[in-house]
């Protein structure tokens, strides 16, 4: 049975209009086989799994370590992760940032740490120099 949708009224189902008010029925919409079932994703390899996190943890390590100059350690860590973890075809790039910034900002940060050391060794020399003329 058909319903029409202007006054309500119960029709045949072969019937192309309304008896009651001549509103036409819509064409009848064929019915498609039921949809192809969505393939099941296969789970993701532990060990890929383990490489990619090392490899996110090197570059946030990095970029950590580009804001804190004197912080040599955080910067070798995060060196190290990025280089010992294993080449793959997921998260490259990310590998290849992290040590890419590690290694500039290890250097600086090592620049900076010799000039500290010399900078502060010249005045600790001026200083037992200055001290000396005044006994």
């Amino acid at each position: 049975m058909k319903t029409c949708r202007i006054c309500g009224c119960y029709s045949e189902d072969h019937v192309a209009t309304c008896p009651y008010c001549g509103v036409h029925f819509p064409a009848p919409v064929p019915v498609s086989s039921p949809a192809e079932p969505i393939p099941e994703i296969p789970p993701k390899d532990p060990e890929v799994v383990k490489q990619n996190r090392m490899r996110v943890a090197g570059f946030v390590l990095s970029l950590m370590g580009a804001q804190m100059w004197f912080c040599t350690p955080l910067q070798v860590l995060a060196l190290l992760l990025s280089v010992f973890t294993p080449k793959a075809d997921s998260c490259k790039g990310l590998r290849t940032a992290a040590i890419i910034i590690s290694s500039i900002t290890v250097f600086f940060s090592l620049c900076i740490w010799i000039l500290f050391i010399v900078f502060f060794d010249f005045i600790a020399e001026d200083l037992s120099a200055g001290m000396m003329m005044y006994y």
